[in-house]
């Protein structure tokens, strides 16, 4: 049985600080600084722009009020599928634990203390303004292998700006939309657009988003909310949701529907139901090798690699081998090439992609 529990003694600056946590396909990396802010960068595994990139769904800063606040740990349980992250308040301690709900399209998050206490919650939205993203063979570091024919004029990378929902009196609710989709002009690049009545597009039209809930906040603006007062326990549902369709009316009440769902569920009841779980899943193939620090090596391996392939391996698509759901934010030199970049960009490689699908034959996954 998986036995590995991971610890971060020094608190996080960045995404590349973060444990990842999913549920086959939704994903997270999750990582807290010294200044009592969780940062929760969102993933999925079928939110493609028009250009076949994966991109993020955004991110969710959580931010703790207190005056006098220092971080102890950061801890990822494989075994149960939760980070949890601790901090200090004076002479209280502060726990904060955040999962990807097994059975449900959602992100859950409970903070508890034995004194009250009081937190913020922003979403941050990156793309903001439509803007064309340059590059082709001559600029392989950032572009290189993001679309089919790098140098095709009909291809240009368009990344069009997310749309940040206003009708919401107590929800943040925020998504993206693809206005069009490079499906026929990859198809005509490789002189096959005769096959296309085969297939349909799946690209234009394509619509993804987040939309947070928490009771006993009020909003401050579009993207921020706040605690009406402290409190010892707060609870945070974040439903995220894919859709393809051309009326994004639809796919905003469908987004918000699925969070107030998610939300009605019983925290205590959806965490034990998530929690069986993840128990099921590690007693059905694990290995246990001690001895040297190679064998040390092999035994952590194996069970850290299931659990990021489990964290990303129910969704509509395969598991990405660039990086599956989990890219950092890569700096490339002093150029920050922003939460979307991945290397070898978004199309998959079959020959790459079968690699990580050997060890998941073994192991019956």
């Amino acid at each position: 049985m998986l036995k590995k529990e991971i610890v971060f003694n020094k608190a996080g600056n960045s995404d590349r600080d973060s444990f990842p946590i999913g549920n086959g396909d939704i994903g997270a990396m999750v990582w807290g600084n010294d200044q009592g802010k969780i940062s929760v960068v969102i993933s999925k595994t079928d939110s493609f722009s028009s250009a076949l990139r994966l991109l993020k769904i955004g991110q969710v800063d959580l931010t703790l009020t207190n005056d006098s606040i220092s971080f102890i740990n950061q801890k990822l349980d494989m075994q149960n599928g939760v980070t949890t992250l601790e901090y200090a308040t004076g002479s209280d301690k502060l726990t904060i634990s955040i999962w990807v709900d097994a059975h449900n399209p959602c992100i859950r998050v409970k903070a508890d203390s034995d004194t009250a206490f009081s937190m913020n919650i922003e979403s941050i939205v990156w793309r903001t303004e439509e803007e064309k993203f340059e590059g082709g063979f001559s600029k392989q570091t950032p572009v290189y292998g993001d679309f089919f024919g790098q140098d095709n004029d009909k291809e240009p990378i368009i990344v069009y700006k997310d749309t940040i929902c206003e009708d919401y009196e107590d929800e943040i609710l925020w998504y993206h939309h693809n206005p069009d989709s490079h499906f026929m002009p990859s198809l005509e690049f490789q002189q096959i657009e005769d096959l296309a009545h085969l297939a349909d597009d799946p690209l234009k039209n394509r619509n993804f988003g987040a939309c947070i809930i928490a009771d006993e906040y009020t909003k401050t603006s579009n993207l921020k909310m706040e605690s009406t007062k402290a409190y010892s326990s707060h609870e945070i549902c974040i439903g995220v949701l894919t859709e393809q369709t051309k009326d994004q009316t639809a796919f905003i009440q469908n987004l918000y529907a699925i969070t107030t769902a998610c939300t009605a569920i019983d925290y205590e009841y959806a965490y034990e139901k998530h929690v069986e779980y993840w128990n099921d899943f590690n007693t059905k193939s694990y290995i246990n090798v001690s001895g040297d620090y190679s064998a040390d090596m092999v035994d952590s391996g194996y069970g850290i690699q299931r659990y990021i392939n489990a964290c990303a391996g129910r969704g509509e698509f395969p598991i990405k081998f660039n990086g599956s759901i989990f890219v950092p934010n890569i700096l490339d030199g002093d150029e920050d090439l922003g939460p979307d970049f991945r290397r070898w960009g978004g199309g998959y490689w079959f020959q790459n992609t079968r690699l990580i699908y050997w060890s998941m034959l073994e192991a019956g996954d």
